[in-house]
């Protein structure tokens, strides 16, 4: 015991200087350690953001119903049915839409709306709540055509925390009813 206390009183600058490095080291490597904690902290706060977003939004999604007044003259009428899925309320703040009909060459060509077009702008969805926007085009023969008819559009709204969202949707009719229908929420 007394050679290592010899030892240890002759060599004090190197084991000082050597107990000095290893705290550096042990510093450093804590350091490194706490730098890897907090960027974990800060994705896993982000994560959570996001989480609570999505579960905290409204989602509107769009459904073009059958026409609801099939003999009427001279229109071709259907609803829009605007749906809120989300669990907070939905304010719409821009609507716009493009319907076309397929001509004999295979071509688009557009299809104008009876104006006044009926706008659900300025409009709130409660959670679970759905509305109905009512179209009419000038064109009767749309109803029965064989030629696609294509509707496609979007919607834009805010939910509570005046975040702003948007749907676009695609419908397109054949042969007297809605063939396919999509929607893309963003």
């Amino acid at each position: 015991m007394k050679d290592i206390l010899h030892w240890l009183n002759t060599n004090s600058g190197a084991v000082t200087a050597l107990a000095a490095v290893a705290g550096v080291v042990i510093t450093a490597i804590y350091t490194l350690f706490t730098i890897g904690l907090w960027r974990q902290t800060r994705r896993q706060a982000e994560i959570t953001r996001h989480i609570f977003e999505a579960s905290n939004r409204p989602y509107i999604i769009l459904i073009c119903e059958e026409p609801t007044d099939t003999e009427s003259s001279g229109y071709f009428s259907f609803n829009i049915s605007f749906q809120n899925k989300g669990t907070v309320p939905a304010h719409l703040t821009q609507w716009q839409i493009d319907a076309k009909i397929m001509d004999l060459d295979a071509n688009w060509d557009s299809v104008a709306p009876i104006d006044p077009l009926s706008t659900p702008v300025g409009r709130s969805l409660g959670p679970s709540e759905e509305a109905q926007l009512p179209i009419s085009f000038n064109y009767p023969w749309l109803r029965d055509s064989t030629l696609p008819f294509r509707l496609v559009g979007r919607v834009d709204y805010e939910g509570v925390a005046s975040l702003s969202y948007s749907t676009t949707f695609d419908a397109e009719r054949v042969r007297g009813r809605w063939e396919r229908q999509g929607y893309k929420i963003i």
